[in-house]
């Protein structure tokens, strides 16, 4: 349940961050979003389904990079 309701979130701010790189043009918002997205599958995946080594490997460097990404889209 958490889990879902946690994903619907994180859904939501997908479709947030295309609305604002379309109003505005921030292509790097909806990337980074994406990016954040992507990566906190991999933290899911990792966590309750099986944790795998290959996942941590593409999952944390993708979120770091995410936040920088949304970090340098301010700039």
């Amino acid at each position: 349940g958490p889990v879902v309701g946690y994903m619907a979130v994180i859904t939501v701010m997908v479709a947030l961050a295309f609305g604002t790189a379309v109003v505005e043009p921030a292509p790097a918002i909806a990337l980074a979003a994406v990016m954040f997205f992507l990566s906190d599958i991999g933290v899911a995946i990792n966590r309750f389904i099986t944790p795998a080594f290959h996942v941590r490997v593409w999952a944390l460097p993708l979120y770091y990079i995410a936040q920088l990404t949304f970090a340098w889209s301010i700039v």
